[in-house]
């Protein structure tokens, strides 16, 4: 059996955003929810509320047009506190179930 997709199949899971190397604090989120310059790449740079912390690399996002629950990994820990407004870069995934 494989696990190529073909057209017209049926994929589920959640959506995360790994690799991230760099969050700033912000005073306002942007209109929109997040920027995918490059064509057909991963790269995200995604603006949020922090909803939950996981861990001291880990949170869970709101995030306008991908989600209330999406999980945000850091290459390092971090310091945030549930109520922030962040923007972050990194690479959009999707965790299939």
């Amino acid at each position: 059996m494989t696990n190529l997709l073909t057209i017209g199949d049926t994929v589920t899971g959640a959506l995360k955003i790994g690799l991230v190397t760099e969050c700033k604090v912000l005073k306002s989120i942007p209109k929109v929810g997040f920027i995918q310059s490059i064509e057909k790449s991963p790269s995200i740079k995604a603006f949020g509320m922090v909803k939950r912390i996981e861990d001291d690399a880990t949170v869970i996002c709101s995030i306008d047009k991908l989600g209330e629950h999406i999980m945000i990994e850091f290459e390092k820990n971090i310091n945030l506190r549930i109520g922030e407004l962040i923007e972050v870069n990194g690479s959009l995934e999707l965790e299939r179930e």
